[in-house]
């Protein structure tokens, strides 16, 4: 099936156009799709329909369509079609902007963004935990942010007790419980802070990574641990991806979850945790988003600050006019000299001001593109993210500057703001279109 995943775009399973595929293994695809007429963005999963398994996976998505929670990702429907004379089935759940996944591939995250990011994937772990069910694939690739809000996958979540196939973010033991997940979670959060847990975050990653299943705590003494109150309320997306200075949670890119396997999860980083911490060697220890305590609110980050672009201040022509009489020129000389800038040109720039251990966090450098519409008397009148990049949290950014910036009077309609975050600033430029 993988090597006509790629050809089924423009085609149709059942009422679900696959408009677009986001991503694809060996054995899945998901593609952006629509549902609703055509009124509603969805994403659809398509795998081979194989012999014994098809029945219990349609079994298994049409039970967790009944599932509803702010922080789990809604499955809408499933079935079983024809694509390119072979069988399928699918499985349609909510469109998801961002993944934690690829935004980890991108930078790693602070202790702030990661402990923001625990509240939202507490709730919805105690949330299946409490109708009997496991989430038995919580990894980077799982966590997602879906509009605005920060939400896990379910799709695959199953019983308790139920057999699972051990990878770097499963636990030992080979069995989904709450004990497996909270070892994923340790796992998840090793991996998002990119370095050997510290303070806080090492006590709760040892117990998560304990080898003894009864060792690993509970959610509710991480949540007590971290002082986050529960329940906890839905948290922004851009959270997810970026690294607002004081209190960020992620930020991150038009990307896609587990639920649609496109993007792998980074190989998780060796904790170099205590003797009685499981932390294989074989596989680096990636380690799940921790849960949310009760004490204290999750961090709101602040609201960004723009900066602008520093402009040469221009010479009006009175002041200019006043330089002239101390040396006088010719009538083409002071011409130049007064003359505005050539039309079409930018005037000023509106620049983000990210915090430097935001940018740090960059790995290479992030680029967003923004249009922008200019009216006759050069301001921006509408701005639009043309392409955001791996992080929606800098696209924002991007898009919000974008806003101060200034033309020449009867400049083009329409441009285009080209940003570069880089660990040493950001840097922008403009084009026509």
């Amino acid at each position: 099936m993988s090597v006509i995943w790629q050809e089924l775009e423009g085609t149709a399973i059942d009422a679900y156009p696959l408009v677009r595929l986001l991503g694809a293994t060996e054995r899945s695809a998901v593609y952006l799709t629509t549902r609703e007429s055509g009124q509603r963005r969805a994403a659809i999963k398509l795998m081979a329909a194989e012999a014994g398994t098809a029945y219990t996976l349609l079994q298994r998505w049409k039970e967790r369509a009944r599932l509803s929670h702010p922080h789990v990702v809604r499955v809408f429907d499933a079935g079983r079609g024809k694509a390119a004379e072979s069988d399928v089935v699918y499985v349609t759940m909510e469109y998801a902007e961002e993944v934690l996944g690829d935004v980890l591939r991108e930078r790693c995250l602070t202790g702030d963004e990661v402990k923001a990011l625990i509240g939202p994937c507490l709730a919805g772990l105690d949330y299946l935990h409490g109708k009997g069910l496991g989430h038995a694939e919580l990894r980077p690739s799982n966590i997602v942010s879906v509009g605005e809000v920060l939400k896990i996958s379910c799709d695959g979540a199953q019983e308790f007790g139920a057999a699972l196939e051990r990878d770097a973010y499963g636990a030992p033991e080979g069995k989904c419980s709450v004990s497996g997940d909270l070892w994923s979670l340790g796992r998840v959060i090793v991996s998002a802070l990119g370095r050997q847990p510290e303070g806080e975050w090492e006590e709760i990653t040892r117990r998560c990574l304990h080898e003894d299943p009864r060792s690993r705590g509970t959610v509710e003494q991480i949540r007590s641990r971290l002082g986050l109150a529960a329940p906890v309320k839905a948290k922004r997306s851009r959270y997810l991806m970026a690294g607002v200075a004081g209190a960020a949670v992620l930020a991150a890119v038009v990307v896609w979850p587990r639920f649609m396997e496109p993007a792998k999860d980074p190989e998780p980083v060796a904790a170099q945790a205590p003797v009685p911490v499981a932390v294989p060697q074989a596989a680096p220890v990636a380690a799940p988003v921790a849960p949310p305590p009760a004490p204290k609110p999750e961090p709101e980050p602040p609201p960004p600050v723009v900066v602008k672009a520093k402009v040469e201040p221009k010479s009006s022509e009175a002041e200019a006019s006043r330089k002239l009489k101390l040396a006088p020129q010719n009538e083409e000389q002071v011409k130049r000299k007064v003359d505005p800038p050539p039309r079409g040109a930018v005037m000023s720039q509106g620049l983000p001001d990210v915090p430097g251990e935001v940018l740090n966090t960059i790995n290479g450098s992030v680029r967003v593109s923004i249009r922008v519409e200019v009216d006759e008397a050069g301001n921006v009148s509408a701005s639009r993210i043309q392409s955001a990049g791996p992080s929606r949290y800098f696209a924002g950014l991007a898009e919000r500057s974008s806003r101060q910036w200034k033309f020449t009077p009867a400049a083009p309609g329409r441009w285009v703001i080209r940003y570069e975050f880089t660990p040493e600033g950001v840097k922008a430029s403009a084009i026509p279109e």
